[in-house]
């Protein structure tokens, strides 16, 4: 078996705000144009780039829309911060025009079956232009911080 090549990164704390449940992640677009409208039209926050991240249980499958927000919260919009966290990044060498979720979600199981350390439930399918990368959150051990 091939080895996978995992970027190891640190970041800060940051605000986001969800969808609901994406019924079909195929139908992603769709709920991203809507809740960018949302965010610009009835929110005081401004979105971070132009990244969309479509976030994945790794118990249940289902998937939510994740955009990152800067600003005031004065706004009806559910927003969510997570804290200060190392992440680990899988660089997709295919373009993100064509996603097949199903082949993401096989991916992901390997990286996480792969790695000797302990990640979070959830990771993040994140969409940057072309580019398409997955991200894994490794899980803080309080003991040592």
């Amino acid at each position: 078996m091939a080895a996978i090549k995992l970027k190891k990164i640190n970041w800060q704390r940051r605000r986001f705000i969800a969808s609901g449940d994406l019924h079909d992640l195929d139908l992603w677009m769709d709920a991203d144009q809507t809740l960018k409208k949302r965010i610009l039209t009835d929110s005081t926050y401004q979105l971070v780039g132009k990244k969309s991240i479509v976030e994945i249980s790794t118990k249940t499958g289902k998937g939510r829309l994740l955009l990152e927000v800067v600003g005031v919260p004065k706004t009806d919009l559910p927003t969510f911060d997570v804290e200060a966290q190392t992440t680990l990044i899988w660089e997709s060498p295919k373009e993100a025009f064509k996603v097949d979720f199903s082949a993401l979600k096989v991916q992901a199981q390997q990286v996480i079956k792969g790695s000797n350390l302990a990640i979070n439930d959830t990771y993040h399918i994140v969409l940057d232009g072309p580019k398409l990368e997955l991200h894994f959150f490794i899980q803080k051990d309080y003991i040592h911080s």
